[in-house]
């Protein structure tokens, strides 16, 4: 099976067809197709290649807690945090040639 680097957002993920990546929030709607900046294709000889994903959904991770303390001082601050997300799912690894 053909697999890809890509790399969206400051981040690489490694993808083949239909895997999934939770992204960052993409201004896309759901359905639509969009192309990811390609960093090189694994098994074929590292040729450049077309890597094109579907997105799925749009959401919001799980809480994350923050809380802070200057222990002595009584003070104490706490605070919750949801990244958003899009769901995408690798349709379609083309090479170029």
């Amino acid at each position: 099976m053909l697999s890809a680097v890509v790399q969206s957002g400051g981040h690489q993920y490694i993808v083949s067809e239909g895997s999934f990546i939770k992204h960052a929030t993409l201004d896309s709607d759901i359905g639509s197709s969009i192309e990811l900046n390609n960093l090189g294709c694994l098994g074929k000889n590292d040729q450049a290649c077309v890597v094109k994903a579907e997105v799925i959904k749009h959401g919001r991770d799980k809480k994350v807690i923050i809380f802070k303390k200057i222990r002595r001082h009584n003070h104490r601050k706490f605070n919750t945090h949801r990244q958003g997300y899009t769901l995408l799912r690798v349709t379609k690894i083309e090479t170029k040639e």
